[in-house]
């Protein structure tokens, strides 16, 4: 069973891996040039991190309605 501390836990766990998948996908597409195609790994990372963002509001939405 989670407790509301491992809830929330998760939840920036989750966010801090959200940031990291914004970061690796964003700061190389920005270092292209403007003429390229969005790339399959620029799109699949930001697939991840929006899962991962919605994964976080979950969890904490979970651990608050556990109060």
């Amino acid at each position: 069973m989670f407790t509301n501390r491992m809830f929330e836990r998760l939840s920036e766990w989750s966010a801090n891996i959200s940031i990291l998948f914004i970061g690796s996908s964003l700061i190389p597409y920005l270092s292209l040039n403007k003429s390229t195609s969005v790339s399959a790994d620029f799109l699949f990372g930001l697939i991840l991190a929006t899962g991962s963002l919605w994964l976080s509001l979950r969890l904490t939405r979970i651990s608050e309605r556990r109060m």
